[in-house]
Formats: structure tokens, C-alpha cells, sequence
């Protein structure tokens, strides 16, 4: 193993070195006068690790040595130390005590090659490149520090403290100006200060709320153990859509917030402060609420319809049974009328046609072919209001339909065949068939 193999080890375990050097920042005070400890940290680990990879990628593995005559401070290897110190030297630390906080930080990549390669033949090569690399970036910062004169450092120290008055302007800027309600608490939940919001919101001015408790201006023992357990644990609280009663606006009734409760903390990670802001979704809320009754009676209505829809399946299925049962009567019936005329009613009929004259037989003939078409709907059809038939015209049907020509239908209604075709063209008239192709005896036995 070389020392090229270092390099995933330092990219992979960048979390065990943030919280190594915050355990010695915390252990020997360094914490309260470092940047914040979790952004701060995370940037100084990066930087620092990105700058060894590039030692290591530079020397070729070899371990890099100290040359009297060698300009660190424009090192791109070194770069990053030398920013960082800048950085700190602008926030007023002391070389001392920032070359006394990068002794932690070399130690805790020490360490971690004790941890992970303990019992590599080659861990005292690997510890002498973390050390001798870190020798660089101190020599490089100590040499940029150095070549700075009492004025550029006030000078430096004032430009910081003036874009620190920048942000701090803007930081208020915006907390006054904000659309949501915003109040700054401390850590016993006294108000420092409110919005223009947040006073417009209460109809108090501004200055109605400094120094006062907001649980004793607005009691409330759901949300006061929310704010304790933000102190304890110093992680931010976000609620979505939570109800409150407006006490400044109890016409109102209930109302629905969006709000967030964020800690403030100071360089040594102790909360000072709570930033409270609060954004009112009372009718988005009513608005869903509304959506949701809607949806839940059409939902109702629906299942109302479905039901309807089994119900009324279950009638057809009902009905069907009904009706093959009424069909099955039906035929049952035209099969024993059926059998009551050919057993009894013909054989009389063939014994009258034996003793009859032609006439009666051509009468009795009429009767039989009427019998053997009894079911049929002949004279249900023929009988209907809109044909206007008249009842000579209607026998004179009959007759064709069971294919007698005008000569017997003359004979047998004594009459002339003159009338005859007279009561044939009236009946093709009244039939719709009168200049049509169409035979009138086979249109009559179609019923």
C-alpha cells in the first residue's frame, strides 16, 4: 500500500474528522471563537482534504519536504490554509490561537490513520506526509500573516466589520418587511422584537410587544412544550396547517398557520434566541375543506348510483325470470288450445264439410285456416285505428290472406266481384300499398 491509497481514506471519512476536531474544539475552548460549528467545520474538512489529495497527486506519493527558499503562501497546495486563516484573522482571532486550532486538526488525521491503518507496515511513512503537509500549511499562513503591517489588518478587520454591518442591515430588512408574521423570542420566550406583520396582524404597535411573555399575552399548553423541547434539542420545529384560535381576532374562530420555530445560536453552539414566523392558510384550508365535503357527497351520490345500479339489476334479472316463466305459461296454454282444436274442433268441422253445400264448406275451409293460424297477430294488426278498416273490408282481408280469390269471395259474401275489387283498391289504399309491387295476399298473411 502507498500513499496514493490515502486519498479515499481522507474522501470517505470526512464525517469522522468534522466530529473529532469539534470534540477537541469543545474539550480545550477552541469552538467560541471558530465559525459555525456545523457549516464551518464541513468547509474546513473539504478544503483541508482536497489540499492533501492534491500533495499526495503532486509528490507522487512521496513525502513532501520543507524547502527554505519555497514560496507556500502562493502554494496552490496551500491556498486553502492560507484562506482560512485570512478568514479568521478578519474575524479577529489571533495567529496563536488559529495555529493552535490547526495542531487539533493535524492530530485528528493522525488519528485517523491510527484507526484505519493501525497495523500497516507503512503507518509511520503515512503519518510523517500528514505531518509534514500540515507543517506546509502553517508555514504558509504564518508567512501571508506575517507580511501584513498593523494597518492592513485594521484596515481588514474594518472592512469585515463593515460587510458585517451589511448583512446584518439586510438580515433586518428583511425580518421587518416580511410578508409572514415574524417575532424574535428569548430564551424565555420574552419577545425582542416583531414585524410589521405580526403588529398590523394583532392591531398593536410594534413596540406593544417588547419585553412581554407571548404565553401570558397568548396562553397555550399544546404549544409552549413545542418551544421547551425546541431549547433542549436545538433542531428547528416546522408545523404545517395547525389550528389556532385567533385571540386577537376571535370573530374569526379557528384558524389554520403554517409556522416554524429556528434557534439562534452563538459561536459556542448555545441557543440565544427563538425566531418565530407564522403564515396564515386559513382559506387554502377552508378551501380543501369545502373541495372535501364535495368530493365526499358526490363520493355518497356515487355509491347511492352504484346501489341503485345492483338494485335495478336485480329487478331485470327478476323480471327475465318472470317473463320466461309467462312465455312458458303462454306456450303451454297455445299448446293445449292447439291440441283441443285439432282433436276435437277439426274432426267436426270434417264432418260438417261431409253433410255441407260448396258454400258451407267454403265457409267451414275459412274456419279451419283461421283456427290453425289462431296465434298468430293478424287480427290484432289488421284491426289498428290507423288503417280505418271497415268491417266488410277487414272479412274481404281475411279471405285473401287465406287465398281466395275475388270469384269465391263474391260468391261467399254475395256479392259482385265489381265490389269486390272496389274493397281490394280501398284496402290497398289504406294500407300504404297502392302503386306498389307488392302482393296483398302475401303483405296480409306477413301479420
Amino acid at each position: 500500500m502507498t500513499v496514493n491509497n490515502l486519498i479515499g481514506i481522507f474522501e470517505d471519512q470526512q464525517k469522522w474528522l468534522m466530529d473529532r476536531i469539534l470534540h477537541y474544539a469543545e474539550k480545550h475552548s477552541f469552538i467560541k471563537h471558530t465559525s459555525t460549528p456545523g457549516d464551518g467545520l464541513r468547509q474546513s474538512v473539504v478544503g483541508l482534504t482536497e489540499s492533501l489529495v492534491k500533495s499526495i497527486n503532486h509528490f507522487r506519493g512521496s513525502v513532501p519536504e520543507l524547502d527554505p527558499d519555497e514560496d507556500l503562501v502562493n502554494d496552490p497546495m496551500t491556498s486553502f490554509a492560507v484562506l482560512e486563516a485570512k478568514r479568521h484573522r478578519e474575524r479577529g482571532i489571533p495567529l496563536s490561537m488559529f495555529l493552535g486550532f490547526m495542531k487539533y486538526y493535524k492530530q485528528s488525521y493522525v488519528e485517523l490513520l491510527g484507526v484505519k491503518l493501525g497495523k500497516d507496515p507503512n503507518i509511520e511513512t503515512y503519518r510523517l506526509f500528514v505531518e509534514r503537509s500540515f507543517d506546509r500549511f502553517e508555514i504558509a499562513f504564518c508567512q501571508e500573516w506575517a507580511t501584513k503591517r498593523p494597518a492592513d489588518l485594521i484596515e481588514e478587520l474594518q472592512n469585515a466589520n463593515r460587510l458585517l454591518t451589511g448583512e446584518k442591515n439586510f438580515l433586518a430588512a428583511i425580518f421587518e418587511n416580511a410578508q409572514m408574521l415574524m417575532a424574535y423570542l428569548d430564551t424565555e420566550f420574552n419577545f425582542i422584537r416583531v414585524n410589521k406583520a405580526c403588529a398590523e396582524a394583532s392591531r398593536r404597535d410594534q413596540s406593544f410587544f417588547t419585553g412581554k411573555n407571548l404565553f401570558e399575552l397568548y396562553p397555550n399548553r399544546e404549544y409552549e412544550p413545542v418551544f421547551r423541547k425546541v431549547l433542549e434539542t436545538g433542531e428547528p420545529s416546522i408545523i404545517s396547517a395547525k389550528p389556532l384560535e385567533n385571540l386577537d381576532h376571535p370573530e374569526r374562530g379557528i384558524t389554520y398557520w403554517n409556522w416554524s420555530l429556528i434557534p439562534t445560536k452563538d459561536l459556542n453552539g448555545k441557543i440565544t434566541g427563538l425566531v418565530l414566523s407564522l403564515i396564515d392558510v386559513t382559506d387554502r384550508e377552508r378551501d380543501h375543506s369545502d373541495r372535501a365535503q364535495i368530493e365526499k357527497a358526490m363520493m355518497a351520490q356515487e355509491n347511492m348510483l352504484m346501489e341503485q345500479d345492483v338494485l335495478l339489476e336485480q329487478k331485470n334479472v327478476a323480471l327475465m325470470e318472470i317473463m320466461g316463466h309467462v312465455n312458458s305459461e303462454k306456450e303451454k296454454v297455445e299448446n293445449q288450445v292447439r291440441a283441443n282444436i285439432d282433436q276435437v274442433l277439426f274432426p267436426i268441422l270434417t264432418k260438417l264439410k261431409e253433410r255441407g253445400t260448396q258454400l258451407d264448406k267454403s265457409y267451414l275451409n275459412l274456419i279451419e285456416e283461421n283456427l290453425k293460424n289462431l296465434s298468430s297477430a293478424f287480427g290484432q294488426v289488421i284491426t289498428k285505428n290507423n288503417y280505418s278498416l271497415t268491417r266488410r273490408e277487414i272479412e274481404v282481408c281475411n279471405m285473401i290472406r287465406n287465398g281466395l280469390a275475388s270469384k269465391e269471395i263474391a260468391r261467399m259474401l254475395h256479392l259482385s266481384i265489381r265490389s269486390v275489387e272496389n274493397h281490394r283498391k280501398n284496402i290497398r289504399r289504406k294500407l300504404k300499398l297502392t302503386n306498389k309491387n307488392i302482393n296483398l295476399g302475401t303483405f296480409l298473411s306477413s301479420f
